[in-house]
């Protein structure tokens, strides 16, 4: 913390602050979720991590920033959700994950959903449409487990006055202008999945 934020550590609070470092292949809980982390392939220092948070009974995978890795397949397998950078389409840049390596290994990334997110101009830019989600700035993100599609629906409006599916059940992961997890309600079921074009946030792994 104080790396990140010098002085910090000095600060009088009115709550209690437990700081937990995880490490590649360790795993913790606060605050009812648990964090799994693996060694994602980005340069910053430390080991940088993508994460795999359990919830209430609900997974969600995250890449972080990180060149494609065999590791992820294991972050993703069953989860619920994925977030994956998707810095660019097929340009390689070291280190950051392009929208071909979602594509290259979808068949090994078993997940039940994928929401991209970090992404570049190029991205943004648009040519032609996407075959997933997009995060997007006020994104309220709504997990389902894998036996919402037979549940009954029902609607939810979001910030803008959109009208979205969801599935009761469901769990709220995201919302506000949160820097890891993208933050309005996007349609939560993984049966029927809807596209979100915009400006997206940055994802960062917290160790």
């Amino acid at each position: 913390m104080e790396c990140m934020f010098p002085g910090s550590a000095a600060v009088q609070r009115w709550f209690p602050v437990r700081v937990v470092e995880l490490e590649p292949g360790s795993a913790a809980s606060a605050a009812g979720v648990q964090a799994t982390a693996w060694e994602a392939a980005h340069p910053s220092g430390a080991p940088a991590l993508a994460l795999r948070l359990v919830m209430n009974g609900k997974i969600v995978a995250y890449t972080g920033d990180t060149a494609w890795t065999d590791a992820l397949t294991e972050v993703a397998a069953g989860a619920d959700l994925l977030i994956a950078e998707a810095y660019y389409r097929n340009k390689a840049v070291p280190y950051h994950l392009r929208l071909a390596d979602s594509e290259n290994h979808r068949a090994e990334l078993a997940s039940r959903r994928i929401v991209l997110t970090h992404m570049s101009a190029d991205m943004l830019a648009g040519a032609g449409p996407l075959s997933y989600e997009c995060a997007s700035d006020g994104m309220t993100l709504r997990v389902s487990g894998p036996d919402s599609c037979s549940r009954g629906p029902h609607s939810v409006r979001d910030s803008r006055g959109a009208i979205g599916i969801t599935r009761r059940g469901e769990q709220q992961i995201g919302s506000g202008s949160g820097k890891g997890l993208p933050a309005g309600s996007i349609e939560a079921s993984p049966c029927r999945s809807r596209r979100f074009r915009g400006r997206a946030l940055p994802a960062r792994a917290r160790r």
